[in-house]
Formats: structure tokens, sequence, C-alpha cells
């Protein structure tokens, strides 16, 4: 078989997933970023490379010369793949302008027109171009043998694993979405150029004969099957891992690279041991293929999902930290999972060739590849539609391995012989995938100290709810991503406040990012408001909020007011005829590829032109998610849309958000100074909640009124660049401190905010009349503050244990900061945290003489005395916590072990026996035991 051959079908490979990983978000722009949108968008894909594989299959056997017709398709593609991201653009705006007059029940009919209109053409040329590949080097006896047909399929199928790789890990990221489509036509010319140079001398066409008749040849029908259900479980297993991997790898596009090559590469494997190996009967092998294959598929998911850690966690444990580390931790996490199932997939396609009945090699082929491929359409979507949803990963993982032993059976059937030992071993293959379903524990990641409420695997993603011993509850995205909870209510709901009080008088809003609801319900408890749109695309999320944190969401759902939507919110507002007064798109974490499509320029234009005039809209980030380069890129990408904007701070603590609030015009918050919403009594209590007591407090958030980064590259839909920079700080830095302290990445977050602060504080006092008015000199006064407490946690972060003196001397210059006095209790409690035991005593000690310290701040005092030998101090400060929070768990724990350390044994025994009946469910304190006293 001609070298040049199999690189032109290596090639071939790399330029078709090219194309298909730069295709898929533009389409997940044109119906929406949701599973069973894009699901069945990309099954468009998959359909054309079926449809081509049929027609060319069938055709393949009359042409003269099946190589040159080969390059010709090649070019063909080539010069579509050039044209595809322009016209998808067009067909995403005239799908997008249709929405509105035609209702959105039309959004799925019209985006699987649009899709087939731009991709139906390619890729059926992509999916013709093996089985031409094929006839053209069929030769004699060569179209019996599996030799080289699986050597193409290795090849080209290598040639895909390299092109979902380097596309997913490196060329979008670096070139964007245009110069890689350049690339991808590049490679399928030099793809049609190389077939021109293969032309093998001898006659082309030449028809083989079949495979001779026996008892070994299987019927055309159970082929078929095993062709279908061989796809159907590929992709339905890829659908199923990607879920698995879901809690472990970091979600983001080169994850999704990552299990797409690891799959690939197991495929081309396959492939080539198919060519290596010589099987006396090409029919028996399938079945054992297919038991091996439901074995190790399920073996593999069940232990992945019974025992699930993050990805940062397994890094650390083997050393391996940096972008590089985490993307090896992550490729072996992969690998583990994917690609013993992947080997052995890859043998089934050059084995049924082998056995296919037909004279032309082309025609065997493209009619089997059509079949495995509409199998593998099937497996995605039932996949992804009924069995996650109804099954959940485990369910899942059972039904999958099943239908391998079901083609089992069905191929030992056909064969008409051994039936009674094929059944015992599919009997039994089957009975152990059973038990493990069954004893093997599910050990979803938790806290010692926490304890699971709900756990939903819907169509997306799994969302969980937990709560802590002090009753806080949290809502988790895939185990990993907290999008809220109670213990952090108060800074959603600044989040809802700030942006709300800055716009004078918000009627209609809309807020993209529901997670627990205390955003939106904040918002829909402003005043004047009479209309309010909250959006997410996790229809679990939005369940969870409504049955986990409906008492705390200030009765969200039950607002006439409030439209609560399902669905990718970009499309969402994208597609819709009104106009809002306020925009507020919540937390996004960057490197997710979700999050990638909000913080681009495009959606910042969609964004602006869906604002009322003197509208503003609010983009909040997680500062200890983002790196100073990142937030600045979005700052000058908002910069090029709206000529306004101002950044924000929401609270005075690391684990905060950075607002950037843009508008068409310069923001004038004079009205906040007489604003009667401060003293209206349905926000009171959510005033209160927030921290917030008067315009001072939002004032004071105020950071920067301007752009805040000079000039450099923006983010856009072609060049998604800050997903690959979040993911980048996430590995080298976010991931490797997770309780944020010695982080250089927050630390320069920090300092570059307090920077910021200082280079605006002249004009933020001339501009308040600090000197002649009291009012301004009461807000001056509150910046001031608010900016040495930024000044000082940068100096926490790196680790000055004199900066927390500093949080003390802000506070005691405005004892009425609110805020700065939640500040102070997050550094004592930091402080213990890390061990610093004699300034968290000295600062609790001070603090304690301005106000009364929460329960938590009380607690981690007491420890530091603990460890400072002030036993007695501790102890009474600890029964003091626990007699006003019996429930505390942690002032239970400190205090038992302070008097074990008094050696009032006794005592610490009642103590812990009570405990253990306060929190059955904690195994930490069941499993807890007071030591003897020593003789």
């Amino acid at each position: 078989m001609p070298l040049t051959a199999l690189l032109a079908a290596l090639l071939s490979g790399a330029s078709a997933l090219l194309c298909e990983t730069v295709w898929a978000r533009p389409l997940a722009l044109l119906v929406g970023d949701t599973v069973l949108a894009v699901g069945l968008v990309l099954s468009v894909f998959f359909a054309g490379m079926a449809l081509g594989a049929w027609i060319v299959g069938s055709l393949a056997p009359r042409l003269i010369h099946p190589l040159r017709v080969c390059a010709g398709f090649q070019i063909a593609i080539a010069l579509l793949a050039l044209f595809s991201l322009p016209l998808l653009g067009v067909i995403t705006d005239l799908h997008l302008s249709l929405l509105p007059v035609l209702g959105r029940g039309a959004n799925l009919p019209l985006g699987l027109t649009g899709a087939s209109l731009a991709l139906l053409l390619p890729t059926a040329l992509m999916g013709g171009t093996v089985p031409l590949l094929v006839q053209a080097l069929a030769r004699g006896q060569w179209c019996d043998q599996t030799s080289p047909a699986a050597r193409l399929y290795a090849w080209n199928t290598l040639g895909g694993a390299l092109g979902a790789l380097t596309a997913g890990l490196w060329l979008v990221p670096v070139f964007g979405l245009w110069l890689t489509c350049v690339i991808a036509a590049a490679l399928s010319l030099l793809s049609a150029w190389l077939m021109t140079r293969a032309q093998p001398p001898e006659r082309i066409g030449t028809p083989s004969p079949e495979p001779p008749p026996g008892s070994n040849t299987p019927p055309p029908l159970t082929l078929g099957i095993v062709a279908a259900g061989a796809g159907f479980t590929m992709l339905g297993y890829e659908v199923l891992w990607t879920r698995v991997l879901s809690g472990v790898v970091t979600d983001s596009a080169a994850s999704f690279a990552l299990m797409l090559g690891w799959v690939l590469i197991g495929l081309a494997m396959g492939g080539w041991l198919a060519a290596r190996l010589d099987f006396a009967t090409r029919w028996a092998p399938l079945a054992v293929l297919q038991l091996l294959t439901g074995i190790a598929a399920g073996s593999a998911g069940l232990w992945q999902s019974s025992a699930l850690l993050p990805i940062s966690t397994v890094s650390h444990w083997f050393g391996l930290t940096g972008m590089a580390g985490g993307m090896l931790t992550e490729a072996l996490a992969t690998a583990a999972l994917a690609l013993v199932p992947s080997i052995l997939l890859g043998i089934h396609l050059p084995l049924l060739f082998a056995a296919w009945p037909g004279k032309a090699s082309g025609q065997r082929w493209g009619h089997m590849a059509a079949l495995n491929t509409a199998g593998a359409i099937a497996g995605s979507l039932i996949t992804a539609l009924m069995l996650l949803p109804l099954l959940h990963m485990r369910g899942t993982t059972l039904a999958l391995a099943s239908v391998n032993i079901a083609l089992c059976l069905v191929i030992l059937l056909a064969m008409r012989r051994g039936h009674r030992v094929g059944s015992a071993v599919i009997l039994l293959g089957w009975a152990a995938l059973i038990a493990g379903v069954l004893l093997v524990p599910v050990s979803p990641p938790l806290a010692p100290d926490n304890r699971l409420l709900d756990r939903r695997e819907g169509l997306g993603a799994t969302v969980s709810v937990v709560e802590d011993s002090g009753g806080h509850r949290r809502m988790l995205v895939n185990d990993r991503y907290v999008v809220g909870g109670t213990g952090g209510r108060m800074l959603e709901m600044r989040q809802a406040l700030i942006p709300a009080l800055i716009h004078p008088e918000p009627r209609r809003i809309f807020h993209l990012g529901l997670g627990t609801g205390h955003t939106a319900g904040a918002l829909a408890r402003v005043p004047g408001v009479e209309r309010l749109v909250t959006c997410d695309n996790i229809p679990d999320v939005v369940h969870s909020a409504h049955e986990w944190f409906g008492e705390t969401n200030l009765g969200l759902f039950d607002s006439a007011r409030v439209e609560v939507v399902v669905a990718d919110g970009r499309h969402w507002l994208a597609s819709s005829g009104e106009v809002f007064d306020l925009i507020v798109i919540d937390n996004l974490l960057p490197w997710t590829a979700g999050a990638a499509h909000l913080m681009t320029r495009e959606h910042f234009e969609i964004i602006h032109d869906h604002l009322a005039p003197g509208g503003l809209a609010c983009i909040w980030l997680p500062l200890h998610q983002v790196m100073p380069d990142q937030w600045m890129m979005i700052s000058r990408t908002l910069a090029e849309v709206s000529p306004h904007q101002t950044l924000w701070l929401a609270r005075t603590e690391p684990e905060t958000s950075i607002g950037f609030i843009v508008s068409d015009e310069r923001l004038d918050l004079a009205h906040m100074l007489g604003d009667p919403r401060f003293q209206d009594p349905a926000l009171r209590d959510v005033f209160d909640l927030s921290l917030i007591g008067g315009p001072e407090d939002v004032f004071a958030c105020l950071t920067s009124s301007g752009v805040v980064a000079e000039d450099g590259p923006l983010s856009t839909d072609n060049w998604p660049v800050l997903e690959h920079m979040g993911l980048r700080a996430h590995h080298t830095d976010l991931a490797l401190h997770p309780d944020l302290i010695g982080s250089p990445a927050m630390a320069s977050n920090w300092a570059q905010l307090t920077l910021i602060r200082e280079s605006a504080s002249e004009a933020m006092r001339s501009s308040l009349s600090a000197e002649v008015n009291p009012t301004g000199a009461r807000i001056w006064q509150r910046w001031q503050s608010v900016t040495r407490l930024t000044e000082a946690i940068a100096g926490i972060i790196r680790g000055d244990e004199q900066s927390a003196m500093q949080v003390l001397q802000s506070l005691e210059e405005d004892p009425e900061h609110l805020m700065g006095r939640q500040t102070l209790e997050w550094t004592l409690i930091t402080l213990t945290h890390g061990e610093q035991w004699e300034i968290a005593v000295a600062l609790g000690e001070r603090a304690r003489e301005i106000f009364d310290l929460s329960p938590d701040a009380e607690v981690a005092w007491a420890t530091a005395l603990l460890q400072t030998h002030s036993t007695y101090r501790a102890r009474r400060t600890l029964q003091r916590v626990l007699d006003a929070h019996p429930d505390h768990l942690g002032a239970a724990w400190e205090l038992i072990r302070a008097l074990v350390i008094d050696e009032r044994r006794d005592e610490a025994q009642e103590l812990l026996e009570e405990t253990q009946r306060r929190h059955p469910d904690n195994q930490r304190v069941q499993r807890l035991r007071i030591p003897r006293s020593p003789e």
C-alpha cells in the first residue's frame, strides 16, 4: 500500500476533525448552548458523514479513477471550509431574526435546517473519502482481508485524533477559529495532492470476489445490527465519559479535546491491531470483542464514578503543577477511562469490513460505515436525552455495557454453534456488571463536615445540594463548581443591589445565571420592577433553587413579575425583541466552554442592542477565579462596545466579585444621595442581609470610572482566548491555593485593585466635595476605608502578618462599616487556618473590644487561644458559643479538644455523646473517640 495514500488519509482525518472542532462553536450559538440543542445540531454532522459514506460507497465501484475523485472531494472540502464560518454567521443572524416572528418553538427546526444547509455537503464529502480510498487500493484478494482497509482506517482516525487535540489545545486558542479553518483547508489540499501522487499503476475499479461462503459467513442483517450497535455504544460511551469526568476535569474545551483525542487514538490503535492480527475467522472474534468492550467500559465507568477526585487534587499528589502538569493529569484520567474500550471498538470496523457481503471494497466500507455512523447518532442522542436523565451515570454504564453483551449474544446466535458456552459467558459478564452497580459505592467528593441533601444527574450536568455543620447550604454543579449558597447570600444579593441602585429606576431587568436565586430574588424586590427575566441553561439548577433555596431567595418563584427561563442566556437575549433597563450577567468561570461565549465582543454587542435608553449592563466576574490579564481583557472588550465603563468591587474579601457596569451615557450617581429606596421597608431586610446601610456603602464599591486596561487583544467569538487563559490560570496558580493565601494571582489582583483605587482617589474626593459637604465626607470616609482594606487584603494574601492589623485600624477609624467588620472576621479565620496563632489571638482580642464577633470568628479566636495554651479562656469562649448555638459543630469539636487537653475527659465524653446525637449523619463525629488517660 503506498505510503502517500496513508499520509493522505491521515491529513484528511485531521482536516475533518479540525473543521468539526471549529464548527461546534458557531453551532452552539446558532441554537443555544444547551445539551439538547447542541446534540441535535451536531447530529447533522454525523448524518452528513453517514449519507456520504453510503452514497459514495455505492457509486465507488463504477469509478475509473476513485483517487482522483477523492482528491476532488478534498479540494471541495477545503473551499467549503474557508466559507463555512461566514455562512454559519449569516445563517445564525437569519435564524435569530426569524425566531421573534415564528416563536421560540421553532428554534430547533430552524436550527436543524440551517445546520443542514451549512454542513451536509462538506460532511458528506468527508464521509465519502475513506470508501473511495478503500476502493482505490483494493487489489486481488485484499478485499477479503482486513489489512489494507484497517491501515487506512487507522491512519485516517489517527489524523482525526491529531486534529482534535491540536485544535482544542493549541490552534483555536492561539490562532482563532478562522485561521484554524484555513489550516484545515490547507491540510485538505495537501491531502488532495498526495492522492494524485498515490495513483496506483494497475487498473482501478476491478470487482473483487465476495468472501467465500461457509459456516462462519454472517447474515447481512446481523452484520448491520453489529455495525450500528458498535457505533451506538461508541458515541454513547463518549457522552457518558464526558459526564463522568465532568466532576474530575475542568469541563473546558481542552478537556473535551482530550476526551475526543483519546477515543480516536484508541480507535486508531484498534485499527492497527486489526491490520496486524491474522484471524482465522473474523466472526468469532467479534463476539469476544463485544463482551470485552462491555466489561472494560463498564468496569472503568464504575471505578471512575465511585471515586471522583478533582484533577487539581490528583495533580498535587503527584507533584504535577502548572499548565502542563494539570493537562497531563487530565489526559491520564481520561485515558484510564476511555482508551481500552476505544481500542476494542476500533478493531470492530476492519473485521466487519472483512466479513461484509459485496463485491466492491468501497461499497462494502461505505455501507458499513454509514450504518455505524447512524448508530453513533442514535447512541449520542439516546444516551444524553434518555439514559443519563433516567438511569444516571452508573445505570447508563450498565445499560451501554448491556448493549455490548447483547450484541455478543446476537453474534453467537448467528454462528449457529456454541450457544451453551456463549450464553454462560454472557450471563457471567452481565452478572458481574450488575454486581458492580449494586456493590461499588458512590462516593461524591464531600468535605468531612458536609452532608448531601440532593443530587440530580440531568441532561447537561450533575447538580448537588450539600449542607455543612453550620447549616449553610451550597449548590454545586458537577461536584466542583459552587454556584451559590446560603453562606454567600450577602455577596449574591450585593451583586443585585449595586447595579439596581446605580440605575435610578429599573423597570425591566434581564438576569443571566440563576444559581440559587439569591441575586434574582433581590432584583425582584427592588421597587418599581415590573418584569424580571432570569435565565439558566441547566434545568436541575432551576429545580434545586426552587426546592432547596426557596426560603432564602426571597420568594423568587412566587413572584408574578418573574419569568424563570431554562435556556442559553445569550441565545435567548439575542432572539428576543425586548429591551431592558438593566441587564445583569452573574459570575462566569472563564475556562468553562459555555462561559467563553458570554465574554466576547459579539455578546457584549447583543447586550448593548437590548438596553433601553439610559439602560445599564453589569457583568460580574469571580475575582478569585481570574487573573489581572483576564479581567483587563474584558474591560478592553467592553470598551469597544460601550463608551462609558465603571469598575465595582462587591465586597472586601478574596472570594468576591468585580463588576463592570457599562452604559451609553456617563453615570450620574447623584440620585443615590437622596434615593428613597434606601428607606423603603420592602428592601430593609435585603439591605440588612447585604450589609448595605446607606448610599455610602454603594459608593465605596466604586473602584474605577473608566477602562482599567491599556491596548491589547480583545475577546471575540473568532478568538476565544479567555477560555485558554482561564485554564492556564487555574492550573498554574488558582488550583494550587484553595484557601487563596499565597496565591501570586490573587495577590496581584488585589494589588492591582489598590493601585486603581489610589489613582482614582483625588477625583473621587473632588467629586464628593468632601471638605464642605457632610454627606460627601461620610461617603469619602467609607471609600477610603475600603481602599485601605483592599491594600490589607493584598498583604494578607502575600503572607504579610502586619497587614492583619491594618484591617483592624481601618475598622477603628470607621467603626460603623459593616463590611469592614466582616473583613476583619475573615482575616481572623484566615490567620487561624494558616496557623498564625499569636497574631490571631491579638487581633481577636482587639476586635472583640469593638464589636461582637460571629460564632465562626469566636471559634477561630478560641482555636488560636487553645494553640497558645490559653485553655481556660478558650473553653469559656467555646462554651459561650455553644450556649447560644447548640448545633455549632466547630465549637463543639474544639471544646472537646480543650476538655481533653485539660484532662476533663468525663466532660469531654459527655459533650461528644451530645454532639453525636445532634449530628447523626456526620461520619467524622461518629468515629471520634475520647482517648483514655495515660496510666
